[in-house]
C-alpha cells in the first residue's frame, strides 16, 4: 500500500499521460474523489494504449468532470436505508456492513463515491459494538456482507475482531466479504490471512474482474490461496463501455474465473454514479450483448444480469424483465416492489 501511486508527479515519472488525462489532473479537485492505483495494477497497463482496459479502470479521464443532472454521490440510497453507523438495512435477511473507507485502487466507474480515501468511514470497536447489537434485534438478519472500501486492506487482528464479535452476536452467521485485493493487490492474500478468514466458513468472498487482462498469475496464487482453505469465491462484474462490452471478452473471462475456482456471480449495469457516464453502456445494447453471450455459455460460467435501481429501488434481474417504455429519453423499468424506477438511455 505504502508503494502506491497517488500523485500527478508520481504517475507522470511512470508513463506518459494521454490529453484526456492531463486534462483531469489540472481542472480537477482530487479530493473530490482520491486517485490511487497499486504496483501489481499498474504493472498490467498496455502503456502505449490509450484504450487498455486496466488503464482505463484506474487513471483518471477529463470526462469524468463531466456530470449528468441525474448523477449522484449516493446512486444506491445508502444514506436512506442506514439505521445505525455504518449498517446498510436494505434487504430483509442480509445487512451491509462498511468496514473501511480505504481502497488500494480507486476504481474510476466506482459507485459509492462518497466513501473511498475517508479513513473516518474505517469501522471503530463502538460502532462494532453497535453493529452487533443490531444483529441481536433483528432475528430475520441472517448474513453479514464487509464492504467498503475494502475490508481486506483492514490489519489482520482487527478484521478478526469484527468478525469474532458478529459471530458472537448471532449463530449461524453468513459472512460475505467484498474486495478488489486479489485483482489489485494479490500480495495482501497472505497465508495468515486465509488462515484467518477460514475460522468463520461459510464465507463467500465476492471480488471484481472486469476482463480478462486483470487475471495475472499473482492474482491466480492469491485465488487459489484462498479457494484452498474452502472458502467460496464469486464475482460481480461491471458491463463497461471500451473495456467488456463485446461478447467475446466476457466469454473468456467468465470461463476464464470458472476454471479458476471462481463464480461469476453478477454482471452488474453501471450505476448512475457522479462522473461515469462515459463507463455506461446503453441498457438495449447489454440485454442484446448479455442474450448473445448468454447463449453460448454454461450455467457454470453465467452470470445474473443485474441492475441496482436509482433512487434506492434495489437490485432486479435484467434477464427476467422486459423494459416497460421508453419515454422521454428513459426506460421505465418496474421494481420488484411494483413502483415505476427511470433509468437513462444515453
Amino acid at each position: 500500500m505504502s508503494g502506491r501511486i497517488t500523485t500527478l508527479r508520481e504517475l507522470e515519472n511512470r508513463i506518459e499521460l494521454f490529453k484526456e488525462e492531463r486534462e483531469f489532473f489540472r481542472l480537477s479537485d482530487a479530493k473530490d474523489f482520491p486517485f490511487s492505483v497499486t504496483d501489481h495494477y499498474f504493472s498490467l497497463i498496455k502503456k502505449e494504449d490509450p484504450s487498455d482496459p486496466v488503464r482505463l479502470q484506474c487513471i483518471p479521464s477529463v470526462r469524468e468532470l463531466d456530470v449528468k443532472p441525474y448523477e449522484v454521490n449516493d446512486p444506491l440510497c445508502d444514506s436512506e436505508n442506514m439505521p445505525g453507523t455504518g449498517i446498510i438495512h436494505r434487504y430483509r435477511d442480509r445487512i451491509l456492513v462498511l468496514a473501511s473507507g480505504i481502497c488500494a485502487v480507486y476504481c474510476r466507474h466506482c459507485f459509492r463515491r462518497y466513501l473511498p480515501g475517508n479513513r473516518d468511514h474505517r469501522l471503530q470497536e463502538e460502532t462494532l459494538e453497535q453493529v452487533a447489537t443490531y444483529l441481536k434485534k433483528n432475528a430475520l438478519v441472517e448474513e453479514v456482507i464487509l464492504s467498503g472500501g475494502d475490508p481486506l486492506l483492514l490489519p489482520d487482528s482487527f478484521l478478526g475482531q469484527i468478525m469474532e464479535a458478529l459471530k458472537r452476536s448471532k449463530s449461524g452467521l453468513t459472512f460475505r466479504i467484498g474486495t478488489r485485493v486479489p485483482v489489485v493487490l494479490p500480495e495482501r492474500i497472505t497465508d495468515e490471512l486465509a488462515a484467518l478468514l477460514r475460522k468463520f466458513i461459510p464465507l463467500y468472498i465476492i471480488t471484481q474482474f472486469n476482463h480478462p487482462n486483470e487475471i495475472s498469475k499473482e492474482s491466480i496464487h492469491a485465488i487459489n490461496k484462498l479457494a484452498d482453505t474452502g472458502i467460496v469465491l464469486l464475482n460481480q462484474a461491471v458491463l463497461l463501455r471500451g473495456i467488456n462490452d463485446d461478447a467475446r471478452i466476457l466469454y473468456t473471462l467468465f470461463r476464464m474465473l470458472a476454471r479458476l475456482r471462481v463464480r461469476p456471480y453478477y454482471l452488474f449495469q453501471g450505476d448512475l454514479a457522479c462522473g461515469t457516464s462515459h463507463f455506461r453502456v446503453n441498457l438495449e445494447q447489454g440485454l442484446r450483448l448479455f442474450r448473445a453471450f448468454d447463449h453460448h455459455v454454461s450455467g457454470l460460467a453465467r452470470p445474473v444480469y443485474a441492475v441496482d435501481l436509482p433512487g434506492g429501488g434495489g437490485k432486479i434481474n435484467l434477464g427476467d424483465r422486459v423494459i416497460r417504455e421508453k419515454r422521454d429519453g428513459w426506460y421505465l423499468i418496474e421494481g420488484n416492489d411494483g413502483k415505476i424506477y427511470r433509468y437513462p438511455v444515453e
